[in-house]
């Protein structure tokens, strides 16, 4: 049994606060839990009852309202270490925290201690060793909170219903892939999309499908907006469409490049969503038509966007923020000062709070760019990139981290939650107002350093072949799904490499190739799965980002040695490759054989 939910209001702080110096430590690389407990700092095998300030012990008749007194911005109040990466973005109602983790389990913490209320664990993915290896396991959804239920989605590939208060299953739904999507509950509908093309809108007590049509693959929420539902995708049609919330009647497709895997927002009227090709696009509603699409000089991934008081605020993988004006497109400002990645922006009032790649927050102010503050979460930074998207409640933020497998809550100065499209509408994440509960005031306490309970059990060791991964060199292909063995093409003077192989366009092929010194390799574009690229992090080289069939480049590898290389948009869907120089400890295959 999950023990009793730690109500917000029964824990006051008195002094606890007072004492706080700075961002509590988590530099643990590993991954964690499955029962409820939390350590302190000094020593993280210890359970928060045998600690010398358990959260757990702080009372009512300790404490007073009087007393209370916030820590300064960018202190952070607690982490909570959990057995996997935290890509789930978390959602904050009643005084609690709900996200997932690639080691398996939905988590409920109290959002004032970081104590764990309760975990539930979901299934393994059935094609772990297939299409997206260790980073396909686990839960990249952000779960949705509406009247005591968590919607949530899995890797498992199914759609779960949870008991808000004690984690138990309500039900779930199995679809026809990866659910990475993060359901929208509007008008007693939860509407989720699956990588296998799915789009369902299921009904809220049962999970019974209520309608379902294709969208094409994706990983974004739904936005539904009066009446509809607007969802992108990057593969195979590279397409925004339009469903009838009610029906699940197709309104309108839009492709034109429109390859996206960030979910769209509507603000003023209008439909805005990021691509790869590195345009913004915003779309009227009604027919799909586009009312104009702004360069912003880098590719839109994962990261949503968001929108207020006529700006909307976006970011490039590659680095950079970047304001537009929602009526006209313009650019109103940019900040280099940001190495971006997938994670959605929030605005609470007039500031624009980011995270990035190297585990830092950025506030900004949101009519002009300006930096107001910038500090670092005490993590160490993830080579992929952070995922989870920030939220604020009552002034505090909540985001998980990558490499350190962490959920963090920090004191940003600023007053109120977040205010933005995103948030406002129900997707990625989300807090009080959407799910139409009380406003949250938090009393929230110094209680550093938690780590899930039976951690060891449960951590996910790499699966990127770069920290000790098993197998042909060093794990790097145990999620590539067309790999057999290093073809041997010694004695070729130019050799070929396809981009956008495989049933969905997201393979190298032949994956590992094995080369004479002084030969040079040439990657040619097949035209399917989206955009593609040719990332050589040894080498320093990283081709463009391009979808058009029969483009290629091509790289001389002059020295002896193993050269791992990437598609950077589809390399969690194990689009890697290898070309071995000389010589290779891999299973040489015949080229005719391959």
């Amino acid at each position: 049994m999950p023990p009793d939910r730690i109500r917000r209001r029964h824990l006051l702080v008195s002094l606890g606060v007072a004492g706080v110096t700075g961002m509590a430590g988590c530099s643990n690389d590993e991954d964690g839990g499955d029962t409820p407990a939390g350590t302190d700092t000094e020593s993280p095998s210890q359970t928060s009852s045998e600690s010398d300030t358990p959260a757990e012990s702080y009372s009512e008749s300790d404490t007073s309202t009087e007393s209370y007194s916030r820590a300064s911005r960018g202190t952070e109040y607690w982490s909570f270490e959990t057995g996997g990466p935290v890509y789930s973005s978390p959602t904050v109602v009643e005084g609690m925290i709900y996200f997932g983790s690639h080691d398996r389990n939905v988590y409920a913490l109290d959002a004032e201690t970081g104590v764990e209320q309760w975990r539930f664990r979901t299934g393994s993915n059935p094609n772990l060793h297939g299409l997206f290896g260790m980073k396909g396991e686990g839960i990249r959804s952000s779960p949705q909170v509406v009247g005591g239920t968590i919607y949530v989605g899995a890797n498992d590939y199914n759609v779960y219903a949870l008991d808000a208060d004690t984690g138990e299953e309500q039900w779930r739904l199995e679809t026809d892939s990866y659910v990475y999507s993060s359901p929208t509950v509007v008008d007693d509908t939860v509407y989720v999309g699956s990588r296998g093309q799915g789009m369902y809108a299921l009904e809220p007590d049962t999970g019974d499908i209520i309608w379902e049509n294709d969208v094409g693959i994706s990983g974004t929420a739904p936005l539904v907006a009066d009446g509809k539902v607007f969802m992108g995708s990057y593969t195979p049609d590279r397409a925004v469409s339009c469903f009838d919330a009610t029906t699940g009647e197709a309104l309108w497709r839009r492709g034109d490049g429109m390859e996206t895997c960030s979910s769209p927002t509507v603000h003023q009227g209008t439909v805005m969503l990021g691509s790869l090709d590195e345009y913004v696009y915003a779309l009227n509603p009604d027919t799909g038509e586009t009312e104009w699409k702004t360069d912003i000089g880098g590719m839109q991934n994962n990261a949503s966007f968001t929108a207020k008081d006529g700006i909307l605020h976006t970011s490039r993988y590659d680095g950079g923020a970047v304001a537009l004006d929602v009526e006209t497109g313009d650019i109103l400002w940019e900040m280099d000062d940001h190495s971006a990645g997938n994670q959605a922006p929030t605005v609470v009032g007039d500031t624009v709070v980011l995270v990035d790649q190297d585990a830092r927050v950025i506030f900004a102010d949101a009519e002009t760019g300006e930096i107001t503050f910038k500090d670092a979460f005490q993590s160490r930074a993830s080579e992929h990139g952070m995922v989870s998207s920030p939220i604020i409640v009552d002034g505090v933020l909540f985001v998980g981290t990558d490499n350190d497998h962490t959920l963090h809550a920090m004191e940003t100065g600023l007053e109120g939650s977040s205010e933005g499209s995103r948030v406002l509408q129900g997707m990625k994440n989300h807090h009080h107002e959407w799910a139409g509960t009380a406003e949250q005031t938090l009393q929230i306490l110094n209680t550093g350093y938690h780590v899930a309970d039976n951690i060891d059990d449960i951590r996910l060791e790499p699966d990127d072949g770069e920290d000790g991964g098993t197998g042909p060199y060093n794990g790097w292909f145990e999620n590539v799904p067309n790999y057999e063995g290093t073809v041997d093409l010694r004695g070729q003077e130019v050799v070929t490499v396809d981009v956008g192989a495989g049933e969905i366009g997201h393979e190298f092929a032949p994956p590992a190739v094995l080369i004479d010194p002084g030969v040079r390799v040439v990657w040619k574009w097949t035209g399917r799965g989206g955009s593609h690229n040719v990332v050589i992090d040894a080498l320093n080289f990283e081709s463009e980002l391009v979808s058009e069939e029969g483009y290629t480049v091509g790289y001389t590898f002059e020295d002896a040695d193993v050269y791992r290389y990437y598609c950077e948009p589809h390399r969690g869907a194990g689009m890697k490759g290898v070309v071995a120089v000389g010589d290779t400890d891999d299973e040489v295959i015949n080229p005719d054989n391959a």
